[in-house]
């Protein structure tokens, strides 16, 4: 549920502004999985959610060499910052 409702305001978000993005989620039949990624500006970035900060996540360093990415975890601390437009996640 978190998930859904994150993405949903995240889509919403890129549209209001009119950004150009490409979103997609990432699985493989080893049971990695990345809950969302955006290609933006010609930056990957792949989010990974979790409601508690404790929790253990971890995005998959296969991904995140292989298409030169950038990986952010998103929890009850910090998703404000990835669903409003004052505030950006992406990581430099």
């Amino acid at each position: 549920m978190v998930e859904f409702f994150l993405i949903s305001e995240r889509i919403k978000l890129q549209a209001y502004h009119r950004q150009q993005a490409m979103n997609f989620f990432w699985r493989t039949v080893a049971k990695q999985e990345i809950d969302f990624v955006e290609e933006r500006n010609g930056r990957i970035t792949a989010y990974k959610f979790k409601w508690s900060p404790r929790a253990k996540a971890k995005i998959p360093a296969s991904f995140l060499k292989s298409y030169h990415a950038t990986g952010v975890i998103i929890d009850r601390s910090n998703f404000r910052s990835f669903v409003r437009a004052d505030v950006d996640v992406d990581v430099d």
